[in-house]
């Protein structure tokens, strides 16, 4: 209050000053201008001052109450409060994602025609079907097309989707004119059922629903319908000790779908090679199909797909059923999204997440063995706030699912891969736990409950243990029955196995480190973390270490990314270490333009040097359109790299000199 009050009273001393003076000199109405966007300047810039102010001045208030907390097992969690007064501060209503028009053709599993609304209203329709034909990761064909008149029904074979073109003439009125339709629709093409093995006709099935950047804290605060529906009448155990492994999505979705780091597949990062691709047979889709399981992989903004954005994609398609060609062509590789807001988050009538949940229902209709995994990112990616439009039409996807009793032999998982990465919130300590405590809830089906007993209260006993992603793999394997086929990849200086299942006892003096949870991602409080003081020389050689090391990464470019600046020192922190090697924690902004980069540092006391890696490395600030002149061919430099090409564009080039 002491300092509002102080910039209050400074605001007005400064606008009274410049009144006096305007009077005095009684210049023209352009003097007035002059003087008036001065002190819009001077007042804009110490508001910005100011809340910076407050953001760092709560992270380490927060960090330093945190880091209070000592055990010397297990792990001891922070807690944060859903609707604090930070969370609130960057709290936003959004409006409801409502698409215009009326689709005039639907498709029930492999059956397609033109809706009886539409039949209704016109004659003599003529549709034109164009299959579109996954051919890579990187390429379709459009199929000739096949013309349906009026009801006929066009029935899915080589293609679970295609675009169709339609007219036809108003019943009611003279004939002459035809109205025209033109759109995108999708089912469920028939392919024959996977032989399962002796004795397995019968095994669960699975059902992963993900959520782009969605964090638990967020689940309750912006899909509180969900949660709600979630916990109490589906009985669902939400993972309150649930840490992320890494940076990003990707991060999140290989272990889970594989039970491996990055570093455990072929290297197909695209920065590598053009021409390495994903193994389809490492990923719990093979496995499952090998097992007689029809299988389904729909995620939505396949421009900066899981595993295409950074990586070349899969040698071949990963599941029976994938949604990557059709959105490419929908979509026009993404274009549809930078165009316009519109219908950005549609696809025809209907908003793009109940698309994706509608195929994902009729997907859990088939007749066979299903595994199912269903991401969807356009609602949370670039605006947490969003996800919220979503919130009755998931109640009333996980309730069809319910009365259906398509639970009752289905494992279902409701999560999200991280919380939000680059929103105002995440400069906070409450948006940096946020981050690495995504939201994961799961719900037994009642046929596992009754043949293993135990499998629940364990599950709830261990909502409340240090859990990652490679329990998840390893959880969904034990309840499909095939545990076998989980990683028994030990941890080094472990006696466990990295990936453990939540259907059996997990111990509650299981650490970071025995997890793989590597110290910058780790959230639990045990290691004591204390304030370096600015006073201190390794104050200014963390922060300096962390720039030359930002860019060296971007030197192989230089032509092209300017060399950033050290601009400000947010906070720096020192983990207590018994050992040479002692962990540095800091947060540093970089110009141009307003890089924030939060990162954990090793540094070696005896050879007094610090050793970095990119997985340490986090960017809390959005970085836009910065790397724009190598974003398609370099996307490990986007945190990184600021173009020359844009410095010259902005007011940047004054500010950087």
């Amino acid at each position: 209050m002491e300092i509002k009050w102080t910039l209050m009273s400074t605001f007005w001393k400064l606008i009274m000053t410049l009144k006096r003076a305007i009077n005095r000199l009684k210049k023209s109405y352009y003097c007035m201008g002059i003087v008036s966007f001065l002190v819009t300047f001077v007042m804009l810039f110490v508001w910005k001052w100011h809340v910076e102010r407050q953001i760092i001045q709560e992270y380490y208030h927060l960090h330093a109450d945190n880091s209070q907390t000592y055990s010397e097992t297990g792990c001891q969690f922070p807690i944060i409060d859903p609707f604090s007064e930070t969370a609130m501060k960057y709290d936003r209503i959004m409006p409801k994602v409502i698409c215009d028009g009326e689709d005039w053709v639907e498709c029930n599993m492999s059956e397609c025609q033109v809706t009886k609304h539409i039949l209704d209203k016109f004659k003599n329709i003529k549709c034109n079907f164009k299959d579109i034909i996954y051919v890579n990761e990187h390429s379709y064909v459009i199929a000739p097309a096949v013309t349906i008149n009026n009801d006929e029904k066009y029935f899915l074979n080589a293609s679970d989707f295609f675009k169709v073109s339609c007219f036809g003439y108003d019943k009611y009125g003279l004939g002459i004119l035809s109205t025209r339709w033109h759109g995108y629709q999708s089912g469920i093409r028939p392919i024959a059922n996977p032989p399962s093995p002796p004795g397995r006709e019968k095994s669960l099935n699975v059902l992963i629903l993900g959520f782009d950047s969605t964090s638990r804290y967020g689940f309750i605060r912006k899909m509180p319908k969900s949660y709600k529906y979630i916990t109490q009448e589906l009985q669902g155990v939400v993972l309150t000790g649930y840490n992320i492994v890494g940076d990003g999505t990707p991060d999140a979705l290989f272990p889970i779908l594989s039970g491996r780091t990055e570093l455990q597949h072929p290297y197909a990062r695209q920065r590598f090679s053009k021409h390495i691709y994903l193994d389809p047979d490492l990923f719990i889709f093979h496995t499952a199909k090998q097992d007689g399981y029809q299988t389904a992989y729909y995620e939505d903004m396949p421009w900066i797909g899981s595993f295409q954005y950074r990586y070349n994609g899969f040698r071949r398609r990963p599941a029976d059923h994938y949604l990557r060609s059709f959105l490419m062509e929908e979509s026009k590789e993404g274009s549809k999204w930078w165009k316009g807001i519109k219908n950005r988050y549609c696809i025809g009538a209907k908003p793009q997440y109940l698309f994706l949940l509608n195929l994902t229902r009729q997907f859990m209709n088939l007749k066979t063995k299903r595994f199912c995994f269903t991401f969807i990112a356009d609602i949370s990616h670039d605006d947490f706030n969003r996800i919220s439009t979503a919130d009755d039409d998931v109640v009333d996807f996980l309730r069809d699912m319910n009365e259906s009793k398509k639970l009752e032999d289905t494992l279902l998982i409701v999560m999200g891969d991280h919380g939000p990465r680059f929103s105002p919130m995440r400069a906070t300590y409450q948006g940096k736990i946020e981050e690495r405590m995504a939201f994961m809830s799961i719900i037994l089906p009642e046929s596992l409950k009754k043949h293993r007993p135990d499998a629940l209260n364990n599950l709830e006993s261990n909502s409340d243990v240090l859990t990652t992603p490679f329990d998840i793999h390893t959880t969904i394997l034990d309840a499909m029955g095939l545990k076998k086929f989980a990683s028994d990849f030990v941890v080094p200086n472990s006696k466990i196995t990295r990936g453990l299942s939540l259907l059996e006892t997990i111990p509650k003096s299981r650490t970071c480190d025995e997890a793989a949870v590597l110290p910058h991602w780790c959230v639990c409080l045990n290691a004591r973390w204390y304030s370096v003081d600015r006073t201190d020389p390794m104050f200014k050689k963390t922060a300096d270490s962390l720039t030359k090391y930002i860019n060296n990464i971007t030197e192989e470019m230089r032509s092209l990314c300017v060399e950033r600046r050290l601009k400000l020192i947010e906070w720096v922190t020192r983990r207590e270490s018994k050992t040479p090697n002692v962990y540095y924690q800091a947060m540093i902004i970089m110009t141009p333009g307003r890089a924030a980069f939060e990162a954990s540092l090793q540094y070696n006391e005896k050879e007094k040097k610090f050793v970095i890696s990119d997985k340490d490395v986090s960017r809390i600030s959005a970085y836009g359109d910065e790397p724009s002149c190598v974003s398609e061919t370099y996307q490990h430099l986007n945190k990184y790299c600021y173009c020359k090409s844009n410095l010259y564009k902005s007011f940047d080039l004054l500010k950087f000199y």
